[in-house]
């Protein structure tokens, strides 16, 4: 378990409010990290659905992609 400094006794916290914190720290970053990776999958799965089309649209129109 993480144990806060001895430091923070100086200021007047003890252990378990600096637990407290330093959990609502660690939630916050984690939210903050999942929102930023659901952009990400947001912004793949939009890419991986206009590949999609666009395969589907050269197997069913192979004269289109000819040069």
């Amino acid at each position: 378990m993480f144990r806060a400094p001895n430091s923070y006794a100086f200021y007047g916290f003890d252990d378990k409010y600096c637990k407290m914190v330093i959990l609502y720290v660690l939630q916050a970053t984690t939210k903050s990290k999942l929102a930023s990776l659901n952009e990400k999958l947001d912004t793949l799965e939009r890419r991986l659905e206009l590949l999609e089309v666009q395969v589907s649209t050269a197997t069913a129109n192979p004269n289109l992609f000819k040069t």
